[in-house]
């Protein structure tokens, strides 16, 4: 790394992007062709996913855990060990009921939403004066949003929801790296 890119870490990003600029292309092409597709097979999409957000959670919940039980002395540790056994146990209630699926992930999603969404405005508020505080309390109302919409959408929502929301994401990722790609002109001597 140069004397440069120690000082301007925008510039060495954007040099990067402009090297491997097929490269976004390529990956923000392959999350538009799967957003496509989640949203037009929802229910193919939904339990695919449903393996997929088990392991994820699993694994998040243990992180989350392991941040909980080794940084002692914080205030809200309590409820950070709560929100990792909650992510643990939803993980395991997915990956266990895979064929009774849909509907338990639904509901297992609205829960852990809704919950996670508490914990986030909580931790958001009591954050006085940390940069970024306003952006956890955002993500926890949209939290608490999405978890209420399933709940209050079932059964009809087990069906669509989660391949739905996925397909959704997946474009989202799409726009924003072709944006990337496609704002940096590629570099002449690539």
């Amino acid at each position: 790394m140069s004397n440069a890119s120690l000082n301007d870490p925008t510039a060495e990003l954007s040099q990067f992007i402009g090297e491997h600029r097929g490269l976004f292309i390529f990956e923000g092409l392959v999350f538009l062709l799967l957003g496509i597709l989640a949203i037009l097979f929802p229910f193919i999409a939904s339990v695919a996913l449903e393996i997929y957000l088990g392991v994820l959670l699993l694994v998040g919940g243990i992180a989350t855990g392991i941040r909980a039980i080794v940084a002692k002395g914080i205030s809200h540790r309590g409820s950070s060990i709560v929100l990792a056994v909650l992510t643990i146990i939803a993980s395991l209630l997915l990956l266990i009921f895979v064929p009774a699926g849909l509907l338990a992930l639904t509901l297992v999603l609205a829960a852990f939403f809704l919950v996670q969404g508490i914990f986030e405005i909580t931790h958001g508020v009591q954050a006085k004066g940390q940069k970024g505080r306003g952006w956890l309390i955002a993500s926890g109302i949209a939290g608490v949003i999405v978890g209420v919409l399933l709940w209050l959408g079932l059964p009809s929502t087990a069906v669509w929801a989660v391949g739905t929301l996925a397909g959704i994401n997946f474009i989202f990722t799409s726009i924003a790296l072709l944006a990337i790609a496609t704002a940096r002109k590629p570099d002449a001597t690539s």
